[in-house]
Parts: structure tokens; sequence; C-alpha cells
């Protein structure tokens, strides 16, 4: 049997940082950010309160894994769109 292969075009950005550290650094440095709390069961984002709830850290496999929802419920809790 022949296999044929498709090349992608798509092409790859890269970048010389530590996204995961940059965005800590952002976090950090933010005049006036949400307040956060870890407990198992969901994660939500309360706009009364301004406070973001996640899973402990423990859950996620990966770094990777955690931070991105993270990041995503912080952004949405600054009013930051996100495509």
């Amino acid at each position: 049997m022949k296999r044929h292969y498709i090349e992608t075009k798509q092409t790859y950005e890269t970048f010389d940082h530590d996204p995961i550290e940059e965005a800590e650094k952002i976090k950090k440095d933010y005049f006036i950010g949400p307040s956060y709390s870890f407990q198992s069961g969901r994660a939500y984002y309360v706009p009364f309160e301004d406070r973001v709830n996640d899973h402990l850290r423990k859950t996620f496999k990966t770094l990777t894994n955690f931070t991105a929802p993270y990041f995503m419920k912080w952004s949405t809790a600054q009013g930051i769109k996100i495509d």
C-alpha cells in the first residue's frame, strides 16, 4: 500500500521566552486584579466578587494544562477578549 502525505503550509511563530513566566509577571504587576481561590470541583469567575476559582494544580498532568485555563479566566476577569 502506497501512502501519500500532505505537506503542511502552516507556519509557526516561535518566542524566545517562557510564556508561563511572562504571564505570571503580568499578573503580579497588575495593579488591581481579581482575588483567587483554588478549590476542587469547578473553575469559574464571579464578576460581582471579582474572584477567580480554579482547580487545584495537582489535578493537572502538566503545568501548561493548568496555566492555560487559569490565565484564560484571569483574562476574562480583566475584560480581555481572546479569540
